[in-house]
């Protein structure tokens, strides 16, 4: 992240806020092909894609030892979207606005320039049907992080998860109960909890990843999933392999079988030419126990962060 020294704009935004002692702006974009063997909505299965995201963050710190900030991101779809108010101290991180559940960070990696959604069958469940959290608390020390979240409005959800990374190896656990409320794909569900539990080896230039989440969906039928990611340094560029698969009920994902491989080579200064191919099962709607066939989609493009 580069600080910008923006005169005008400092002046305009210390106006506001007296206290901050700093404010940042960040960014990251890209821009590519994507590929999709069923095709968009008019039918197109080759398009062009490109996203851009601008951060803007303040933060300060008192003589007490208190840090505070509060951050949000502009983007060319939602405009101003993800505004966060966070105070961190030894007693840990309290963040509250539209943030992430505490069990979100649990998963396998994607592959492609944007992403073609390979991990999103293994992942469908670790939030069951939770929707967006109000507030988080977050806590690390000697490798060790404790994160929980709650949804105060809406479903009432509650999350917790504990990860720790040494040495080459990772490890997480997470756990989240969800009051839901809404019909939820005609399964009228109510109340369901999901169990995931992470585990990762990196040493030189091989790292491999997995994941398992257990949805106990309550009325419904519950769902599994799981999958894992391999990746590999060679000459400058990053190869990653994946593989998913969710069995059971669907959460709104597909069902069974999905896996690729992609590549990301840095350019220097932030720049990242990458792209994926794969293999990814159907999405099916809520509650269906049937897998679809898979369709083949792929991306080629460039990341940019600044």
């Amino acid at each position: 992240m580069k600080k910008v020294l923006l005169a005008s704009t400092a002046l305009l935004l210390t106006a506001g806020f007296a206290s901050a002692q700093s404010i940042e702006l960040s960014g990251d974009a890209n821009a590519g092909l994507k590929y999709d063997e069923d095709g968009n909505a008019d039918g197109d299965e080759l398009t062009v894609h490109n996203e851009i995201n601008m951060t803007i963050a303040g933060s300060g710190s008192t003589d007490t030892g208190l840090t505070f900030g509060a951050f949000l991101t502009i983007d060319e779809t939602d405009g101003l979207d993800d505004a966060e108010v966070f105070v961190s101290g030894v007693f840990g991180t309290v963040t509250v606005g539209r943030i992430d559940h505490a069990t979100d960070s649990l998963g396998i990696a994607d592959i492609g320039f944007d992403g073609i959604g390979l991990d999103d069958h293994a992942e469908q469940y670790k939030n069951a049907t939770a929707g967006g959290p109000d507030i988080l608390y977050s806590y690390s020390a000697a490798g060790l992080t404790f994160s929980a979240s709650a949804e105060i409005e809406g479903d009432e959800s509650y999350a917790v998860a504990v990860e720790y990374a040494a040495q080459g190896f990772s490890g997480g656990i997470g756990y989240i109960t969800d009051n839901n409320e809404d019909d939820f794909g005609g399964l009228g569900i109510g109340s369901n909890e999901t169990i995931t539990i992470v585990a990762g080896y990196a040493q030189g230039p091989l790292s491999i990843n997995g994941m398992y989440s257990d949805w106990n969906g309550g009325a419904a039928p519950s769902g599994q999933g799981y999958g894992v990611d391999v990746s590999y340094d060679v000459a400058g560029a990053t190869i990653t392999a994946a593989y998913s698969n969710a069995q059971d009920v669907s959460a709104g994902a597909g069902l069974g079988d999905s896996y690729g491989i992609g590549f990301a080579v840095p350019l220097g200064g932030g720049l990242t030419v990458a792209g994926g191919i794969g293999a990814i099962q159907r999405d099916v709607a809520a509650g269906t126990t049937a897998s679809a066939d898979s369709r083949t989609v792929a991306d080629l493009g460039l990341t940019m962060s600044f």
